[in-house]
């Protein structure tokens, strides 16, 4: 399911390339609603004065509407977006860094000081693996043919991944064929 969730995503022709962006199919708080894109920007300029902070990274970032809110209420802050398409129309001291996508990083963030980085838009849509109880009450990778949709039961979920589940979703009492997500990726 990771692969067939980052194709759809990220890949050539995937939803995050899109002309339109994320804005022509659903809205965020700093789209939808200015008024709440604006607080929030204010809150984060608050924080970011609080703890002497001087950059804000907005990681998948769409087209970079909170960023414009970010720099007109705190002009003096360095702002830079990252997502996966090139640079967007933006006010011109906003910086830009183009990403891989899913759970890659891109090189020009390592090393960062001073920074505020803001993922409230990335960490939903980091691609993840699928996982599901078979029939004896092993928890197992769902596996999808990309052409078809087929999904089939693969390894069982083992190590960090496995550490991961019951933290963010019951595993025990579960029947043959509860499952979700296995975000230790996140």
């Amino acid at each position: 399911w990771k692969q067939a969730w980052e194709q759809s995503l990220y890949g050539e022709s995937g939803f995050y390339r899109q002309v339109s962006g994320p804005a022509g199919h659903f809205s965020t708080a700093t789209q939808g609603i200015p008024q709440i894109g604006e607080l929030l920007a204010g809150a984060l300029l608050k924080l970011m004065d609080q703890e002497g902070l001087d950059t804000f990274v907005d990681m998948g970032c769409g087209r970079g509407e909170l960023l414009e809110q970010v720099h007109r209420l705190g002009p003096h802050v360095h702002c830079v977006g990252v997502d996966i398409v090139g640079r967007p129309p933006l006010s011109e001291p906003i910086g830009w860094i183009q990403s891989p996508g899913g759970d890659q990083l891109p090189d020009e963030l390592d090393g960062l000081s001073d920074t505020l980085v803001f993922a409230n838009e990335w960490l939903d849509v980091v691609p993840c693996a699928m996982a599901e109880m078979d029939q004896d009450g092993e928890l197992r990778d769902v596996l999808v043919n990309l052409s078809s949709g087929d999904e089939r039961l693969g390894d069982m979920v083992l190590g960090t991944d496995r550490e991961w589940c019951p933290w963010f979703g019951p595993t025990d009492n579960r029947e043959p064929g509860d499952g979700g997500e296995v975000g230790g990726q996140r």
